[in-house]
């Protein structure tokens, strides 16, 4: 389980291990709400706002 006590995995560790070999061929058309909710809860995670929210869910 991903949680803010762990101090090791931080949000850019944990979008790359996520993406390892399911990499889309577009940027994504909306926000992914569950993706924004597992990289909230990480450590060391800036305070949430649009361009985070775009960053996470694959938008350009």
């Amino acid at each position: 389980m991903i949680s803010r006590s762990n101090p090791h995995l931080t949000c850019s560790s944990f979008i790359s291990v996520c993406m390892r070999g399911t990499r889309p061929a577009m940027a994504a058309t909306q926000k992914n709400p569950v993706e924004i909710e597992k990289a909230s809860s990480l450590a060391h995670v800036p305070l949430k706002s649009e361009e985070f929210e775009k960053m996470i869910s694959g938008m350009l």
